[in-house]
């Protein structure tokens, strides 16, 4: 097994802890633990990676930008693939209350005045965008989005794809930047 993919199953468990050490506390009540969570699982995903990147350049067979960018993208493959399996087996069967409740705190924010006043508002400000659409016909959208992206297996494809887009974009910006200290000291 590469070393790529030992660092992406290591960030892996260690997610994982995250998450059933969140969930164990509780705070997975919080309506905006998803948001916190994902800031989590982010800085593992772009650690690890560095931590990848770095430990292969080190090696001269590996020291070319396109075998630490390959070995950054296995990582990130790894850690995405698993992390929106275990995404989708906790929406799923861990904690299937959580998306449940998470989408009825946000029908109910699309039904608040407030809501109702900032759609109202929008509307008036734009007439010609949204000519043929009433504030209901928003909301009931918004709503119809809501149920739609609350399943698991809308969160496994989101999460995949998210983290797939964060890894490889972090595994250039941070191959980009090992390539040029390796140049500029002589690394």
């Amino acid at each position: 097994m590469s070393k790529s993919i030992k660092i992406g199953i290591a960030a892996v468990v260690v997610s994982i802890l995250f998450e059933m050490i969140t969930f164990g506390y509780g705070l997975h009540d919080n309506i905006n633990s998803s948001a916190i969570s994902f800031m989590f699982h982010s800085f593992v995903l772009v650690t690890s990676v560095a931590i990848t990147i770095i430990s292969i350049s080190k090696h001269k067979d590996f020291n070319d930008i396109i075998s630490q960018l390959k070995s950054g993208i296995k990582t990130t493959s790894v850690y995405a693939i698993l992390m929106s399996s275990f995404f989708f087996s906790y929406n799923k069967w861990i904690n299937p209350d959580y998306m449940e409740n998470r989408r009825n705190h946000l029908i109910e924010l699309t039904n608040a005045s407030k809501t109702k006043e900032a759609i109202e508002k929008e509307i008036n400000a734009n007439p010609e965008y949204y000519e043929t659409e009433s504030s209901e016909d928003l909301i009931d959208n918004q709503q119809e989005s809501i149920n739609t992206t609350r399943e698991p297996k809308v969160i496994f494809a989101l999460s995949l794809f998210s983290l797939m887009i964060l890894g490889m974009g972090f595994s250039l910006i941070i191959s980009l930047i090992n390539r040029l200290f390796q140049k500029r000291f002589n690394l």
